[in-house]
């Protein structure tokens, strides 16, 4: 009678591990679809902007061809993705207008922009091909103010990504300053490039009911530092990186994509320039693992 106890016994307690292992497999189960089901594809737009032939300021090579590569990786990433170059104020601010209100119902809007830009009084200012010295004495209309495409995108769109290839040096005489309407108040154009700091305070404001993820802005270079073009016919230092490491990202991290190009960057020019991002998602934001598939986010 003690053996047939035994016995039982040891088969009782093969069991309990067996249905052990068993309640573990299904908690490691229901743990991964958890996982899953927080991971989804996301419907991106992108807008690219190439601008080149400036006609009363210096022509820069290269944005146009940054712009058709860019729009090219972003679509075999899966975003529907339209460049546009060489846009004069009126264009480029109906394409920006038109942008905002197609992003509406996206997941993730993405802006690359390449081409002259400057910084004013705390804010930066995309610049048009038909941009000339008298653009400057009414800015709002004749020049593009980032904070308010990323204002307005931001009420549209989850998670806003724009890239800012445009930290090239002052193209208007030494002295000159951007005036306001309707104040007509005058700010001094910065002498380097764009400036991060000052303009992320406008891009960076507390995320409202609207259920934003946040936003990323990527300078192609430190604040108030000017960006290099590159060879003519070739691509500018920040594009070729973001070319490189954003085609290649297959389901790395966003923001550790963003820390590659910034170390590329810095070899390849020798020191000379260092892209400077401002993030504030609220989500690690990946890429599908595999062309055409949209971009992933966790959380």
């Amino acid at each position: 009678m003690k053996r047939q106890m035994a016995f039982v016994g040891t088969w009782n307690g093969n069991l309990v591990r067996r249905l052990a292992a068993l309640v573990a497999a299904l908690l490691c189960l229901g743990i991964g679809m958890a996982q899953a089901a927080e991971t989804k594809n996301l419907k991106g737009v992108a807008l690219i902007i190439g601008q080149s032939k400036y006609e009363h300021i210096a022509p820069l090579p290269n944005p146009a061809n940054d712009a058709r590569d860019m729009a090219k990786m972003l679509t075999d990433l899966g975003f529907d993705a339209r460049s546009v170059t060489d846009r004069d104020a009126a264009k480029l601010k109906r394409d920006l207008e038109r942008f905002t209100e197609d992003a509406e119902g996206a997941d993730v809007a993405f802006i690359y922009y390449s081409g002259h830009g400057i910084e004013a009084g705390g804010e930066n200012y995309l610049v048009p091909v038909d941009a000339d010295v008298s653009s400057l004495r009414d800015a709002d209309k004749a020049l593009v103010p980032i904070s308010a495409v990323m204002d307005a995108l931001k009420t549209t769109v989850p998670v806003t990504i724009v890239l800012l290839d445009a930290c090239r040096t002052n193209p208007f005489p030494a002295g000159a300053a951007v005036r306001h309407a309707p104040t007509a108040s005058a700010s001094p154009i910065g002498a380097g490039g764009l400036e991060p700091v000052r303009g992320a305070k406008a891009l960076g404001n507390a995320p409202t009911a609207d259920e934003s993820l946040g936003t990323v802005v990527g300078f192609a270079a430190e604040p108030g530092r000017p960006a290099l073009d590159g060879a003519a016919g070739e691509n500018s230092p920040y594009a070729a990186a973001l070319l490189r490491h954003l085609a290649a990202m297959k389901g790395t991290e966003f923001g550790s994509v963003m820390r590659m190009v910034t170390e590329e960057v810095y070899l390849d020019t020798k020191a000379k320039q260092r892209p400077w991002v401002n993030e504030s998602l609220r989500r690690l934001l990946y890429s599908a693992s595999h062309q055409r598939n949209r971009p992933a986010t966790t959380g």
